[in-house]
């Protein structure tokens, strides 16, 4: 016996037929299958044999339900002779009915509202104006604040809820901090086609094939031969949106630091040009594993300086795990003045961090200097 249904594989030790050309099958609930030809196995013949059975035997097994009792049996058809049999009794589980559901992570201000005018006089221009605010962030209950004497105006009002909401993460999700997106969850709906069986009533309310759509709009067609009924169904394509982060809010990396730089770069119109690395850091310690990460150099005034980005050709600089990103840039001047050179971090698709820093050109003309070198800084920034 077995506490519920699930997937099963049987493992036996046989003994072979007397003849290379008999094989091995295997019944089950009436229904035969030949589980192995020992025709085809050289050598085996008349030597015990450790038989794994995974097809077909685990697709019969993967079908098992609970509340119903299975007979299988192993034997050679040529001999007609049963080598051994056994019954399963699977246990029925109480079953819970879990429908398709979607929920949505939300974090800033949910409502707000004001009240009690400053003045009862219409006319009077403090009749926009009030004492009292009440408001909800997301995931939390309504507040209200002000008093008899404050008096601010509607917009002032809702400025300092949206400020102060911004802040607030909201516990009902999975993020450890506020971010600006709707997230939904679970599955928003499911088909499913073609009953197991139309003879069995019991196999009637059930299906070999389904396709849904998980909370973000990813669509799945499955199949993988198992017969499922509604609520196994649902389980299936919840589990699989969840495993495959279709259905979870995506986790922001604002723990990621590239703080704004100070760093100043000055060099000559002539110059060969400048290298500049950036350092990635999570609370404080540099990021070592930077795989997915990819960096985007932007200048503000590309006609004072270009950007050559690249990654690294002779290994990995501070102990990183390669493949190193492009964190490395070329800066090449082009002619005299001044650009802002920012840099963003990415990964899947979102930005994780940014920083920047101002580059001069100097015309050679107005330099006391007549020789040039390239100069290596490292942006090595974070809390």
């Amino acid at each position: 016996s077995v506490p519920e249904s699930g997937d099963y594989i049987f493992k036996a030790t046989v003994y072979a037929p007397s003849t290379k050309s008999d094989s091995m099958y295997l019944q089950f609930n009436n229904e035969t299958k030949k589980i192995w030809n020992f025709a085809s196995s050289s050598g085996f013949s008349y030597k015990k044999k450790s038989l794994v059975s995974n097809t077909p035997l685990d697709n019969y097994l993967k079908n098992l339900e609970a509340g119903k009792q299975y007979t299988i049996s192993f034997y050679n058809r040529e001999k007609a002779a049963t080598l051994y049999n056994w019954q399963l009794n699977l246990v029925k589980p109480t079953v819970v009915e879990v429908p398709p559901t979607i929920t949505r992570c939300k974090t800033g201000l949910n409502s707000f509202s004001v009240n009690t005018p400053c003045s009862d006089d219409s006319d009077d221009r403090l009749g926009s104006f009030y004492r009292y605010m009440t408001y909800q962030c997301y995931g939390y209950d309504k507040v209200t604040e002000g008093g008899s004497t404050s008096c601010k105006s509607s917009s002032t009002w809702k400025e300092y809820a949206e400020k102060y909401c911004a802040d607030k993460p909201n516990p009902e999700c999975s993020n450890s901090e506020p971010i600006d997106q709707n997230c939904p969850s679970g599955i928003t709906s499911i088909n499913l086609y073609k009953t197991c069986s139309d003879q069995d009533q019991d196999s009637i309310d059930k299906f070999y094939y389904g396709d849904f759509v998980c909370g973000d709009g990813y669509k799945q067609s499955a199949y993988d031969g198992i017969c499922r009924n509604g609520t196994d169904w649902v389980n299936y394509a919840i589990k699989f949106c969840k495993e495959n982060n279709h259905n979870v809010c995506p986790q922001p990396m604002l723990s990621y630091t590239l703080e704004p730089s100070e760093a100043k770069i000055e060099m000559s119109i002539n110059s060969y040009g400048y290298g500049v690395n950036v350092l990635l850091k999570q609370s404080n310690t540099l990021l070592l594993d930077q795989s997915g990460i990819t960096y985007k150099w932007t200048a503000s005034n590309p006609a004072i300086v270009s950007i050559a980005d690249s990654g690294f050709s002779n290994g990995c600089p501070y102990d990183l795990i390669a493949p190193c990103p492009n964190m490395h840039a070329d800066l090449k001047p082009l002619s005299s003045g001044n650009s802002l050179v920012k840099v963003v971090a990415y990964k899947d698709n979102r930005e994780i961090a940014n920083t920047s820093l101002s580059v001069f050109v100097s015309d050679p003309s107005f330099s006391t200097s007549t020789s040039s070198a390239s100069i290596y800084q490292s942006l090595d920034s974070g809390r």
